[in-house]
């Protein structure tokens, strides 16, 4: 007996036996249990997914001798006449070559006979959308009323290219692509069962790695059918167990070793080293195209396990991978991986369109080492207003107040010198994770903060002892994001409507009458200057009947944010080097 592929040898017979169709299959065993099965189907989906498989289980469960059943025997003179291509009451006709209005119109003369086993005829036409226009018009009546014995079952990869008038006639399933994972436990289950045929004429069994069918459940791309093509090539095409390597060898596949290499260059900012690697590789006779597919795919999985690891059931990989993904990804922050996700998912179709693929490969490598390299602006901004936190104090300033809008003010309550409890503590810890996982700026601007004090519905916010980071703070809890984030934390806190209320700064002491502030007394030794406390910025505190010119008073800075980018000598410069610019 020749030999039969295995697409074939194993193809579903049952509705149970079906993969990765799970949706559609209880569809259509709930409509043949109830009786309400419709006169015409359209089985839409990519290639080697089901449609046609689904087709005949249905014309077996129609006709089946036990039936109409959700259960075909696959026994009976009928399910074996349909499974073996020799039923007469089920007609399958290949769209491609019998596409002509003279076609449909022997078919329409067809129809009107009764079956002549079964109870139904059936008449599956495969790839239906090449038929011509004027073959699609003919169809029109006998498909909108065809005789109560007929069921049509369309199938196409293109459905978009069917006319409206057909898609209206008929029920549309569309077939989905089929899970790696789902695929590579298929060929488990089929090499399993070969092993068991093979025991007994007493031939050596097949050994394959999970990993090795796991490739090439991803080389099939969500087709069954194409997985076992692949799965029948690569048993005849090695000898011995199928393992990573065999598999990777024989599709012309570099290893996952190459991709977790060029990872750890990327993440090490070294474009050098990634050059070196591609040109190793692709003197070896690799595919440019094939591997920035694979980058892209691996990039994919970093960023997916960098959102959450409870995204790990989604990724397209093997489990032994999974522990080294994971390291992966958390050398990169998550904007630069979205940021090297985008480059390599542009690099597929710049490769296919370029004259000078391996240079475009090559630019793109130096492109994604230095997006590594830089800073995520969250995290840049963050660093700043830390630095300006330590620093900004010791530097005076001498811009001009600018008064503020009356109705943008915050509230502010009098300075007190009161230690936070540790409710109030406990729940800005709470409140800056929570602003923190919204949105970084946000968060550093809020981390200058300290809490007074706490009551359901009211939280007391100490401002900065830097003048400039209250102008800084003040603007950011004026800010509308600002506010709608403490209201939404509020009712995730099930507390009123939350109020922020900005602590009021203290002003410099006035001697008693109006006369000049006493001076502090130094412990420097006598005959030297004590060199004066650096000119902080709050109001002036001379007395009402005129500045003494030696009492030493700080204004309140009121700058905007803006200003205070543009006046910081720290801040200016960091702009440059960021090549940034002040959006007022």
């Amino acid at each position: 007996m020749s030999y039969q592929v295995l697409a074939r040898k194993y193809r579903p017979q049952v509705f149970e036996d079906m993969v990765g169709q799970e949706h559609l299959v209880k569809v259509l065993k709930n409509a043949i249990t109830s009786g309400r099965v419709a006169h015409a189907y359209l089985f839409s989906g990519p290639r080697g997914v089901g449609k046609t498989t689904a087709a005949r289980i249905l014309a077996k469960a129609l006709n089946c001798e036990h039936g109409p059943t959700p259960t075909p025997c696959d026994k009976c003179t009928s399910c074996v006449e349909i499974r073996t291509g020799r039923s007469l009451d089920v007609l399958e006709i290949d769209g491609a070559s019998n596409r002509g209005i003279n076609e449909v119109r022997e078919l329409r003369e067809n129809v009107r006979f009764a079956a002549t086993g079964g109870r139904s005829k059936i008449y599956i036409i495969d790839e239906v959308h090449m038929l011509t226009q004027e073959a699609f018009n003919a169809l029109l009546k006998t498909l909108e009323e065809p005789p109560s014995h007929v069921v049509f079952v369309f199938a196409t990869t293109e459905p978009f290219k069917l006319p409206s008038t057909i898609l209206s006639r008929t029920q549309r399933f569309d077939f989905a692509r089929i899970p790696s994972r789902n695929i590579a436990e298929h060929l488990a289950s089929v090499l399993e069962k070969e092993n068991g045929e093979l025991a007994k004429t007493k031939k050596p069994v097949l050994k394959a790695a999970p990993e090795a069918l796991a490739l090439i459940a991803r080389r099939a791309e969500g087709g069954l059918r194409d997985a076992l093509s692949l799965l029948d090539q690569v048993i005849a095409a090695v000898d011995g167990p199928l393992d990573r390597e065999a598999v990777e060898e024989f599709l012309g596949l570099v290893g996952e070793e190459f991709y977790a290499v060029l990872v750890d260059r990327l993440a090490e900012h070294d474009a050098a080293g990634a050059l070196t690697l591609l040109d190793e590789t692709y003197r070896r006779g690799a595919d440019l195209r094939d591997l920035a597919d694979g980058l892209a795919q691996t990039l994919r999985n970093l960023l997916f396990l960098r959102v959450g690891e409870e995204l790990a059931p989604l990724l397209d990989t093997a489990e032994s991978d999974l522990s080294r993904l994971k390291a992966q990804a958390m050398r990169f922050s998550r904007e630069t991986l979205l940021e090297l996700v985008d480059r390599a998912a542009l690099l597929v179709p710049e490769l296919r369109k370029s004259e000078t693929p391996r240079l475009t490969m090559e630019l793109a490598l130096v492109e994604m080492a230095e997006m590594s390299a830089r800073m995520p602006m969250g995290e840049a901004v963050e660093r700043l207003l830390a630095l300006e936190g330590r620093l900004g104090s010791g530097t005076p300033n001498t811009a001009t107040p600018r008064p503020q809008s009356p109705g943008k003010t915050m509230p502010e309550r009098p300075a007190t010198t009161a230690t936070p409890s540790a409710d109030a503590a406990g729940f800005w810890a709470e409140c800056l994770e929570a602003a923190r996982r919204k949105s970084l700026p946000m968060s550093a601007k809020l981390a200058q903060a300290v809490p007074v004090s706490y009551e359901p519905g009211s939280l007391l916010v100490l401002g900065p002892a830097q003048p400039n980071l209250r102008v800084v703070l003040q603007g950011c809890l004026e800010d509308p994001e600002t506010q709608s984030f403490f209201k939404e934390f509020s009712e995730t806190q099930g507390a009123p409507k939350l109020r922020v209320i900005l602590e009021a700064q203290a002003e410099a002491p006035k001697a008693p009458g109006g006369s000049k502030p006493r001076a502090v007394e130094s412990s420097a030794p006598r005959g030297k200057e004590t060199a004066p406390p650096p000119a902080s910025r709050t109001k002036d505190a001379s007395p009402p009947d005129g500045p003494s010119p030696r009492a030493t008073a700080t204004d309140t800075d009121m700058r905007t944010m803006g200003q205070l980018f543009q006046d910081e000598p720290m801040l200016q410069k960091a702009l440059d080097m960021f090549d940034g610019e002040v959006i007022p």
